[in-house]
């Protein structure tokens, strides 16, 4: 009975370490932390799927499967989504899991950037401001 286990065990270790796995898994990550914010945002408002669904156009049965995280989601109704719940890079950064540092050059807030990857001396630089 151990032999059995043991190699269901060490099937599942490889799959996991296959990089078709990995992706899949990150994949899968991003849609359900979208999936919670467009849920928590839409009972902040207290409203129903099907209201939400009227504000941008689209249907209950769309936003219950956005929010059940098994839908892929096109750049129109995320936009709408995004407008509609006035979601920022905050919230970008939540879903995508990634640290967003804000930061301009000079007076003019038009020169700002926004990194996601930094080299070694731009993080060196980061971690004193």
């Amino acid at each position: 009975m151990k032999n059995i286990s043991r190699k269901k065990i060490d099937v599942l270790a490889k799959i996991q370490k296959s990089k078709k796995f990995q992706e899949s898994y990150k994949d899968s990550m991003v849609k359900t932390r979208l999936a919670v914010e467009i849920y928590n945002a839409r009972k902040q408002m207290e409203w129903s799927q099907q209201k939400l669904a009227k504000k941008i156009n689209s249907t209950q049965k769309v936003i219950s499967k956005l929010e059940n995280a098994d839908v892929n989601v096109g750049i129109e109704l995320l936009r709408k989504i995004f407008d509609e719940f006035n979601f920022n890079s905050d919230t970008l950064a939540r879903i995508f899991n990634r640290h967003v540092v804000f930061w301009s050059f000079g007076s003019n807030p038009k020169n700002s950037e926004t990194k996601t990857e930094f080299s070694k001396s731009e993080e060196n630089k980061i971690k004193y401001l």
